[in-house]
């Protein structure tokens, strides 16, 4: 059952046609009133509440109705204005991309650097050992080898 349909529903319980049957007005105009009707009298005086209370309804839901339209405008644009205060812009989000890429860039370039540190390092024990490996013929050569790579094997445990 719609809203609409419920407040209508509420209202019209009020209506003399609704509140009192055909029997009830009668008895109630009888004891309250002087005039001395007949039914047909009393029938068509019924008749005519009820055609009005009719006019009434369609008035009452008429304007519940445009009331209802007006209440699902407003509340539609309040969702939309609330929707575009909790959303961001295109903008918005392109700079916060674009901040994004740059930290991934910088990042990246400070990887790089260390790489390349750590290629240069490795390049130039590769190099030690080529000259190791050529003088390995004397042992004295060989106390000094061991003394240099303990050198760069400590100089590796550093940049780690």
């Amino acid at each position: 059952m719609s809203s609409e349909k419920l407040i209508s529903d509420y209202f019209s319980s009020f209506l003399v046609s609704k509140c009192l049957s055909f029997q009830e007005f009668q008895k109630l105009l009888e004891e309250k009133s002087e005039l001395q009707a007949n039914e047909d009298d009393l029938q068509k005086w019924y008749s005519i509440y009820q055609k009005r209370d009719q006019e009434t309804l369609k008035e009452l839901e008429a304007n519940i109705s445009l009331l209802m339209k007006k209440i699902r405008v407003a509340e539609l644009q309040d969702l939309k204005n609330q929707q575009l205060s909790e959303s961001y812009s295109l903008e918005e989000i392109n700079d916060s991309l674009y901040r994004v890429s740059e930290l991934l860039e910088t990042r990246i370039n400070v990887l790089n650097t260390n790489i390349d540190s750590q290629a240069d390092k490795l390049t130039e024990l590769n190099e030690i050992l080529k000259d190791v490996n050529a003088r390995n013929t004397h042992a004295a050569s060989i106390r000094a080898t061991i003394q240099r790579l303990n050198g760069f094997k400590k100089q590796l445990k550093d940049v780690d």
